[in-house]
């Protein structure tokens, strides 16, 4: 039977998620120490399952943005009061954020699939990144047993601990209405009294309290998806750096202004500092 090719995905490596996830999770494992079936595992929670749920979330912020901007610039403000005004409104809108969160919060449970296959861990759900769930420890409070509170992966993995539950959260507002993290609230374009226009926001709340602040569900949008594309990158960069094949090689970070515009991944592999420093000039 001939080789045969598919395409899996319209986003190719020059868009940074496919880059990040894909093209450099791959080529970076094989300079690492890892079984054959561990790496199948890993390639194939970050390539078929993870890449494509963010890649998901990319795409319903690209149509949100783009119905924003259209709206804004279409939205004629009236001049005088007794003016009839069209309201621009992002189509579904609803429907998008709830698609949207539920990506996320699933992306953030392939990323505990791949902590646990390299740690040896069993976390499972995504509140399980700041809550323990029947007598265990949450994500965060195993880092720091097991890593310690000045180990790298303590403190980096630390300042996502607030934003991840604000995902779960909003997820779970539209899972279990009025229950522990209330209902999501969500709000379209509203006209101001000065004809002005109220962007799309979004809030939790329960018997009419507030429980998390009003955001422009926009900027919510971009936010997350580079905290789960960083968080992603970083809990498989965090690990190859101690699992590298050879003595003589390290990971080096790449500054954004050397980065390939066709795959701009953020890491490659180099000769150690002071082998480099050993070479002539």
């Amino acid at each position: 039977m001939p080789w045969t090719l598919q395409q899996v995905s319209e986003h190719g490596v020059d868009n940074p998620i496919v880059a990040r996830l894909c093209l450099q999770v791959v080529s970076l494992l094989n300079q690492c120490n890892i079984t054959s079936e561990n790496k199948e595992y890993i390639v194939d929670i970050y390539m078929n399952s993870l890449m494509k749920k963010l890649l998901r979330c990319h795409e319903i912020f690209c149509r949100y943005r783009d119905s924003f901007n259209n709206a804004v610039i279409s939205y004629q403000r009236p001049t005088m009061p007794t003016q009839p005004v069209e309201i621009p409104v992002i189509p579904r809108l609803e429907e998008e954020c709830h698609n949207f969160l539920y990506e996320a919060k699933n992306t953030i449970r392939d990323t505990l699939l791949i902590f646990n296959r390299f740690y040896g861990t069993s976390f499972e759900e995504a509140s399980e990144v700041y809550a323990a769930r029947r007598q265990g420890q949450s994500l965060i409070d195993y880092i720091n047993q097991a890593f310690g509170q000045q180990d790298d992966r303590t403190i980096y993995l630390a300042q996502f601990t607030t934003n991840l539950e604000y995902i779960v959260r909003h997820r779970n507002a539209i899972e279990h209405p009025n229950g522990h993290s209330g209902t999501l609230m969500i709000k379209n374009f509203e006209i101001r009294p000065d004809g002005t226009l109220n962007v799309p926001c979004w809030w939790r709340e329960k018997n009419s309290q507030k429980l998390s602040d009003v955001h422009h569900m926009g900027y919510d949008f971009d936010s997350i998806i580079s905290d789960l594309l960083n968080l992603a990158e970083f809990i498989f960069i965090s690990w190859a750096r101690n699992n590298l094949i050879h003595p003589d090689i390290q990971l080096a970070y790449i500054p954004e202004n050397m980065r390939h515009p066709h795959h701009p991944v953020h890491w490659d592999i180099t000769l150690r500092d002071e082998l480099i420093a050993q070479l002539p000039q």
